[in-house]
């Protein structure tokens, strides 16, 4: 086996505080609701500017019984 030589613990390990994170954590959570609620309202705006993009493009046409298409 070869040996591992530990160095010194990272600024992140050193500095970390388990009751403030976990308070952390929990304040994230509460928030996840309206961090959704924000995704889903740019991903409707999104899709509605691809359909307003694709809909200028198109053309309209009326098609009467009987017509051949």
């Amino acid at each position: 086996m070869i040996p591992v030589k530990l160095g010194e613990a990272s600024w992140r390990r050193q500095h970390f505080d388990k009751p403030s994170n976990d308070i952390k954590f929990r304040e994230d959570l509460d928030l996840i609701y309206e961090i959704r609620e924000d995704v889903q309202v740019r991903e409707e705006e999104a899709k509605q500017r691809v359909a307003l993009c694709y809909n200028t493009r198109v053309r309209e046409r009326a098609f009467q019984k009987g017509d051949m298409v």
